[in-house]
């Protein structure tokens, strides 16, 4: 039998700031937003990525889905509000608790109708923060029913390499992308479907930035022009989009879901054909030959402005 793959979940953080290197239109309007959302419904796709940090989009999403009649529509994964504990500060688990039960409060509000189904850790070090004691709020909201179930967003390899070790956490949110595959050369996405830990793909596109011209990249991201140069040269020998190229990578890994942010509906049904089709041939020992680049560059985080 093959083995499955990974399905599509659409993100959010486009419809509630401006996001990425390439976005030049900004979020969609309330009526896009709408058709998007009934669309994806048609397609069968049943998983949003949001987060408390994504400006307007748990709101927008919620009223949306209040006005479609759709709030069991999806299974929504959100994420607590990343500035919740300061590490310098000794005293700072008790109110620290509040502010992660306050951030789980605003965003069931603000979701209503729909349910949170996943709550992640926006930084991944909360879940060891001040001996785990954020991470017990996170799973009393578990056992209490509050949330179905928990885990992080990783930043770093060693973030998610670390996480696998504790048997609390059911799902994880890690990046991976045809530049950045240092956690698929690590073995973690056979280590994790081994422990039986949910696996959400995130920054396919690196933040849009595939879809840049090799000339186009900001002198911080010129290591990046031969792998990219690379990957366009394939895509044109293969007859594909480099879009396509840079997807059908993601849907060779061993994950669960890939987190796909839409602006629009023509790019969601485009995006949803892709994953309809086979993957292109080669593409997994195409990548295996790529070189892996430095964190400074694969790291958004530590991207200057």
């Amino acid at each position: 039998m093959a083995e499955a793959r990974p399905r599509m979940a659409l993100g959010t953080v486009q419809w509630g700031m401006p996001y990425g290197i390439g976005n030049a239109t900004g979020p969609p309007s309330d009526t896009e937003l709408a058709r998007m959302l009934r669309v994806a419904i048609d397609l069968g796709i049943d998983t949003l990525d949001t987060a408390r940090a994504y400006g307007d989009a748990e709101s927008r999403l919620g009223t949306t889905l209040q006005a479609l009649g759709s709030g069991d529509a999806f299974r929504v994964v959100t994420k607590v509000a990343p500035g919740i504990f300061h590490a310098e500060r000794d005293d700072d688990l008790p109110p620290a608790r509040q502010r992660l039960q306050a951030s789980v409060a605003a965003s069931a509000d603000a979701l209503a109708p729909a349910r949170i189904d996943t709550l992640l850790f926006h930084r991944s070090d909360h879940r060891t923060a001040a001996g785990g004691g954020l991470w017990d709020v996170m799973r009393s909201l578990r056992e209490r029913g509050v949330v179905s179930r928990i885990g992080i967003s990783a930043l770093s390899p060693a973030d998610a390499l670390d996480a696998l070790e504790d048997v609390s956490v059911d799902v994880m949110q890690v990046p991976a992308s045809l530049l950045d595959q240092r956690l698929a050369r690590a073995g973690f996405f056979e280590a994790a479907r081994a422990r039986g830990v949910e696996v959400h793909v995130r920054s396919v596109y690196l933040q849009g930035l595939a879809f840049l011209e090799p000339h186009r990249l900001p002198p911080h991201l010129a290591a990046c022009r031969p792998v990219i140069e690379e990957v366009r040269a394939f895509a044109a020998r293969a007859g594909y989009e480099v879009a396509d190229v840079w997807l059908d990578h993601a849907r060779t890994l061993p994950a669960d879901h890939l987190v796909i942010g839409t602006e629009s509906v023509a790019q969601l049904t485009r995006n949803a054909e892709r994953f309809q089709r086979p993957c292109l041939d080669g593409i997994a020992a195409f990548a295996a030959e790529l070189p892996l680049l430095g964190d400074e560059v694969l790291d958004p985080a530590r991207w200057p402005g």
